[in-house]
């Protein structure tokens, strides 16, 4: 890693922030999710054939081949001209996480309930969620959509740029179309159990150490800002979700806010905790922001300083 690369990957970082900050996330067609999501609709077709645990593992190679091969090309291609590839490197990055659009996906969920308005509010959560939201209660709803602000933290955050700190712009990328595919067939219904197993097999290895991370990050920032409360060992929560990934920080949410956050049929964290609330959906989203500026002070920058002094 040379010292051009930690001025320019700075740059980047500083550039696809103030893009985030200032006009948030591109057009839904503009977004790598959705092509990796149209794609993947069109090709699975042709893979889905003999061993589908194989042909799966094929495929997730196909859509990381397809998408990250075009973009190394580019930057390769403009690397000579700085500010090209500097302009070039910010388009990409930014395209692989995202702050701002937790909080607009999450604000018509806060709205519709502050208005008093639950089917409304059930209506704007299956924007964010799997779950069948017909029937739920307000607390039910608050606790969806904590939990999404708490999987966002990972998967928007946390898991891209630690990779870009690391392995730079294709990192990133790589890290993004990975999580992509996995919202797209990592399932355990009939359809994808097997051939989406070997995505969601490395997805939850890619994203073992960011998810820990993540749960540290709203540990730290719940205490920074006077909400954390004692309550049941973080451990205890995280192991109950399926997801060994998610469970750290929905757990972590769980814990440090003493929540009762609900998946109804499939797991309560923190049980004795109280039931949360749209307050409790603001204070969520007040964690999340402050664990991603933490986690670009603490963990990002350092990580490129000191991976720029160990190859000297």
């Amino acid at each position: 890693m040379s010292t051009l690369w930690i001025v320019t990957g700075i740059e980047m970082l500083i550039g696809a922030l103030a893009i985030d900050i200032l006009f948030g996330e591109p057009r839904a067609y503009l977004q790598p999710s959705m092509f990796v999501r149209g794609v993947s609709n069109y090709f699975d077709r042709y893979f889905r054939k003999g061993n589908l645990v194989f042909a799966g593992f094929a495929f997730l190679l196909f859509i990381v081949v397809l998408y990250s091969l075009p973009v190394w090309v580019v930057l390769h291609f403009v690397s000579p001209i700085m500010v090209v590839y500097v302009i070039i490197g910010i388009i990409v990055l930014k395209s692989a996480f995202s702050f701002t659009s937790v909080r607009e996906h999450v604000k018509p969920v806060i709205e519709a309930l502050e208005k008093g308005s639950l089917m409304e509010a059930r209506v704007y959560l299956t924007r964010l969620v799997r779950r069948d939201t017909e029937h739920l209660t307000e607390a039910q709803i608050a606790s969806a959509a904590i939990e999404s602000i708490s999987k966002g933290l990972i998967y928007g955050c946390v898991s891209p740029l630690l990779y870009f700190s690391v392995f730079g712009l294709l990192g990133a990328f790589v890290a993004k179309i990975l999580n992509s595919l996995d919202a797209v067939i990592g399932h355990r219904d009939s359809r994808n159990f097997e051939f989406g197993r070997a995505t969601a097999v490395i997805h939850t290895i890619v994203n073992y150490i960011p998810a820990r991370i993540s749960a540290f990050l709203i540990m730290f920032s719940s205490e920074l800002m006077n909400y954390k409360v004692k309550s049941i060992p973080l451990s205890r929560a995280a192991a109950m979700p399926e997801s060994i990934n998610t469970g750290w920080t929905m757990g972590a949410m769980a814990t440090s806010l003493n929540l009762r956050l609900e998946k109804v049929g499939y797991y309560i964290l923190n049980p004795n905790g109280f039931s949360p609330t749209v307050a409790d959906v603001k204070r969520a989203l007040n964690v999340y922001y402050i664990s991603a500026y933490s986690f670009l002070i603490i963990f990002v920058v350092p990580i490129m300083i000191i991976l720029y002094l160990i190859s000297l």
